[in-house]
């Protein structure tokens, strides 16, 4: 019961009192584009849409590092493991800069596309708008959850053209079909876990309904039914981004297929109760044969790992987090 409370963190709105932390919104308004050749889990054609990064600056910056943060499934810069993480990392004098994809942070939403785990176009795209505006700053990426899955499959995607130059992934599902078989395999998966993550995720569908009745290949009624992850996944997530099935939609945007190609020093961090992610079944030859991957497994944590540790409450994973952009940055020529 105690790893479900702990899953439950990032299952369930934040009831808890959230750190205080003053954000500067930029706002990101995305043209349309063509899928790019060989790129899975996109439409043919990626219509416009509106991102945006909320950014933490300390006054005096004694790193030169800017750390990208990845919410989760229905995660943004609310969120409580967010505002933990970029308070952290903020206090140790970098610059953050948490990604809000569409639909979410308040973000407006004019066409029917959203996000995914798989879906990497508009992460693509935010990093290279940092690396512009920010030429002489090196990039770290954070993800959790959803978020550090299409964070990985996007670093696999670059290879040796990633402009990060490392990234840290949190409760990573890596096969997201052995996710979805997990949330149905015992009581407390089937029953409360999973129903609290459709509940979440119809919430999001709520308040974009009426543009996500556009797109003609979804159909809404059969949405609202969905009463498992995979049956929701299947009636909006699927369609959405040119699928026919739930299935084939978790196999092309498992971030597995990618972790071979990765080329940037990449901190997997699992814990061994996470109810969500059967993180003991994951297959670890592809952390042994590639350097460029470290895979760490906690017995405790649940899903986030954002599990409060001594007096002062502090974030485990936050502290490890600012811990690894701090050796990352220290690798670097001319630090």
């Amino acid at each position: 019961i105690n790893a479900e409370y702990m899953g439950m963190q990032t299952a369930v709105p934040d009831r808890l009192a959230k750190p205080v932390v003053e954000f500067r919104r930029e706002s990101i308004n995305l043209p349309a584009m063509q899928r790019p050749s060989g790129r899975h889990c996109c439409p043919d054609v990626v219509p416009e849409g509106v991102v945006s990064i909320d950014w933490l600056e300390p006054k005096v910056t004694s790193r030169r590092t800017i750390v990208i943060v990845v919410p989760g499934l229905t995660g943004d810069s609310s969120s409580s493991y967010i505002r933990n993480v970029s308070l952290q990392l903020h206090n140790s004098g970098s610059v953050v800069a948490c990604f809000n994809p569409r639909g979410r942070g308040g973000n407006p939403v004019s066409t029917p596309l959203l996000y995914s785990a798989g879906f990497t176009e508009d992460l693509r795209r935010v990093s290279e708008h940092i690396r512009k505006t920010h030429p002489d700053r090196p990039l770290v990426g954070i993800g959790y959850s959803l978020g550090s899955n299409y964070l990985a499959k996007y670093l696999g995607e670059e290879g040796d053209d990633c402009p990060l130059v490392g990234a840290v992934c949190l409760a990573c599902p890596i096969d997201c079909i052995s996710m979805s078989n997990h949330l149905s395999n015992s009581t407390i998966q089937r029953w409360v876990l999973d129903p609290a993550l459709v509940r979440l995720v119809q919430q999001v569908r709520d308040q974009h309904e009426d543009v996500i009745r556009e797109h003609q290949s979804i159909d809404v009624e059969a949405i609202r039914k969905a009463r498992t992850m995979a049956d929701f996944d299947h009636a909006a997530i699927a369609p959405m981004f040119g699928f026919t099935c739930a299935s084939d939609y978790y196999r092309f945007s498992s971030a597995g297929l990618y972790l071979s190609q990765i080329r940037r020093p990449t901190l997997f961090l699992h814990a061994g109760n996470d109810p969500i992610i059967n993180a003991r079944d994951i297959r670890l030859d592809n952390f042994r044969v590639n350097p460029h991957l470290v895979h760490v497994m906690t017995e405790d944590g649940g899903h986030s790992m954002d599990w409060p540790m001594g007096w002062n409450m502090t974030s485990w994973s936050a502290v490890v987090i600012d811990e690894f952009a701090a050796l990352t940055e220290s690798a670097l020529p001319n630090t």
